[in-house]
């Protein structure tokens, strides 16, 4: 009878042990030593993105019959669609941390000054943006038609509900540039070339391949801008590799949150420019492009002038001259722990001579 029982067991014993081996086959199809891959990251977190973009074209259809009304900054229209979007890259940002052990904070909301960096990136922001269009003034390409807002308590109202929205804003486009997808793909991107470059860490390498990426797609999403140009679209990655400098010299997101928002806001509220060929509403100041649309910008904005090229690269400078150290959150630490298959950890020297 023993052995009668022992017979049947062993090919249920057998079976179990395929069941066990599909089973670890497909999960490290999706996860690797317990840590969702970068691959399937970046795939989930833009399903969520398009469910969301999805989610707000139903609302905008809803609220299509909404008009606006005077010296009014925002119908419910504008609220939601940036709304949605803010809390769609918080949620999907939240609920993958959870998948790769890390916590929300990790992807760009980590650091020690976090108001200092904000500050800071919002006055570069302001101080190279008003430096260009008092330039263009000046070399006779951008004419100033007056002030079209008056009354201290209007000006007042709308500068400040135009800083809510632009901050809300960058947020929602720097999350998405610069947040979750730089992270993931800079792990992914760093794991193919340690495992098939012979790269060291492949941290940096990764990072800037990632950067490169999407500062690439943001500036092609800007032609969805009726009046942007070749050359805005241009300037739009180098701006966007500008906040991916910030985030690896800085460690967060905060110095480029700042700087994108009062870039918008002056463009947008100040100096009453297209803001990438789009004129808002509300302005204090009403401006118009003369000449050489390839010098003044013409439909595109300041963003779209040559001269550009030089504000942004002011804004690297500033950086490297008050960041003079990457501080971008360690990913070495995870490069040594797979930088060999069998298990041999970088150097710390090594880690070392990479923050420089």
């Amino acid at each position: 009878m023993l052995k009668l029982a022992m017979a049947r067991q062993q090919p249920q014993a057998a079976e179990s042990g395929r069941r066990s081996q599909r089973l670890m086959h497909h999960s490290q199809l999706f996860y690797r030593d317990s840590v969702l891959r970068p691959g399937w990251g970046v795939l989930l977190f833009l399903l969520v993105l398009i469910a969301a973009i999805a989610t707000q074209t139903l609302i905008l259809v809803r609220f299509a019959h909404l008009r606006d009304t005077p010296h009014t900054l925002l119908t419910p229209r504008d609220c939601l669609a940036n709304g949605i979007m803010a809390i769609a890259v918080t949620v999907a940002t939240w609920v993958l941390s959870t998948q790769v052990e890390r916590r929300f904070a990790d992807y760009g909301f980590r650091a020690p000054h976090p108001l200092r960096n904000l500050l800071g990136g919002a006055l570069a922001g302001l101080a190279l943006l008003s430096a260009l269009v008092l330039l263009l003034h000046q070399l006779g390409l951008l004419v100033f038609r007056g002030q079209v807002l008056f009354g201290a308590a209007l000006q007042w109202r709308l500068a400040l509900e135009w800083i809510g929205f632009y901050a809300l804003a960058a947020f929602v486009e720097e999350s998405l540039a610069h947040g979750y997808l730089q992270h993931t793909l800079t792990r992914g991107f760093a794991w193919l070339l340690r495992h098939y470059f012979a790269a060291t860490s492949g941290v940096r390498g990764g990072f800037w391949i990632a950067a490169a990426l999407l500062s690439t797609v943001f500036a092609l999403l800007h032609q969805i801008n009726g009046g942007e140009t070749p050359l805005g679209l241009l300037n739009a990655a180098l701006f966007a590799l500008l906040m991916a400098f910030s985030l690896w010299r800085t460690g967060s997101l905060w110095w480029a949150f700042g700087y994108h928002a009062a870039w918008d806001w002056a463009q947008s509220f100040l100096w009453g420019v297209p803001n990438s060929g789009t004129l808002t509403r509300d302005h204090l100041f009403l401006t118009e492009p003369t000449g050489s649309a390839l010098r003044s910008g013409g439909s595109a904005g300041p963003e779209g002038s040559l001269y550009t090229l030089g504000a942004l690269l002011a804004g690297f400078g500033i950086l490297m001259l008050l960041h003079p150290r990457r501080v971008y959150p360690d990913l070495w630490d995870e490069a040594a722990r797979d930088s060999d298959e069998t298990g041999k950890l970088l150097p710390d020297s090594d880690r070392t001579t990479a923050r420089s």
